[in-house]
């Protein structure tokens, strides 16, 4: 072979092969750049869920405090319908046992109707807080 056939062979080899590297070097590089681009992409997902998360957890918290608050205004005030309802059932045992009529019941019946400034505002239920209101959750 001729020393200038050969030496062009040889660097036509040399050239592809540096091609090839520098290819396969670029191809790698691109690997890792979309790796490391989808990495970052789901870094930046999973702080958006986290803070979700956070967030939601809040407001959980928050809705299970109220409802705590709501659970012991609600037992308060099934205990003051029930005193109520003695009242009213002691009123009206009352008007009907005594002297027949109504002579024993010390309140008349047009009191506590329900209404504007009517009886029941004289009561003062109205003025008593409801305890549940008193304690912070």
């Amino acid at each position: 072979m001729s020393p200038v056939l050969s030496e062009v062979l040889r660097s036509g080899f040399v050239i592809g092969s540096s091609l090839r590297r520098r290819n396969h070097l670029v191809q790698s590089f691109s690997v890792v750049f979309l790796y490391w681009f989808y990495a970052q992409q789901l870094r930046e997902e999973n702080a958006r869920i986290l803070s979700s998360i956070g967030a939601t957890a809040q407001r959980c918290a928050s809705v299970e405090a109220e409802n705590s608050v709501l659970a012991a205004q609600m037992m308060e005030l099934t205990q003051r319908l029930g005193s109520l309802d003695e009242i009213l059932s002691y009123i009206g045992s009352a008007s009907s046992g005594v002297g027949g009529g109504g002579g024993g019941c010390m309140f008349q019946s047009e009191e506590f109707q329900f209404g504007d400034g009517g009886a029941w505002s004289s009561v003062g239920l109205s003025h008593h807080p409801i305890m549940a209101e008193m304690y912070d959750y």
